[in-house]
């Protein structure tokens, strides 16, 4: 489990939310809120595809970027968030200007268009095992920031809220 909160620009456009990301498998539910609860919304991945639902149920389902750009007016890169939240690009997809910190921790990456800083490693006990709490991913029309204010991994050592 992943709490904290995101920043999304795009196009002009600025959003900010609480956040609350539980990892299941490849899968995974978003939960994304203004002030006082407002205007809560819970973004669910399953099998490639996102339902979009608020209060009143679903609002849309289908392909991840259309379905959030449709719906919310921005996209988040889904595919590859679980992985960069864990410190590291996603495995399997190539990465450019790679730079690690002595501890041999990414700071910084490039991949599939984005550039993607990794900021202020934190210790998690339940995994020992060092995870950001500030992501920075941005490309020319687009910068998603998301500040983890609290990691709360499961049971399993080692398993993180992206590999649930």
């Amino acid at each position: 489990m992943l709490r904290g909160k995101v920043a999304v620009t795009e196009s002009g456009g600025h959003f900010t939310a609480n956040l609350l990301w539980h990892q299941r498998g490849e899968g995974f539910e978003m939960d994304l809120w203004g002030p006082l609860g407002q205007g809560r919304m819970r973004i669910i991945r399953e099998a490639g595809e996102v339902r979009l639902t608020n209060a009143d149920g679903v609002l849309m389902a289908g392909d991840p970027d259309r379905v959030m750009r449709e719906q919310l007016g921005w996209s988040l890169p889904l595919d590859v968030l679980p992985a960069w939240v864990q410190g590291a690009p996603l495995a399997g997809v190539p990465v450019q200007a790679e730079m690690r910190d002595e501890a041999g921790r990414f700071v910084s990456f490039s991949q599939l268009g984005w550039s993607v800083a990794l900021e202020r490693y934190q210790t998690v006990a339940e995994g020992n095992r060092a995870l950001p709490t500030r992501i920075t991913a941005s490309r020319a029309d687009a910068r998603v920031r998301l500040v983890v204010s609290e990691w709360r991994l499961s049971g399993v050592h080692g398993e993180t809220p992206a590999s649930r």
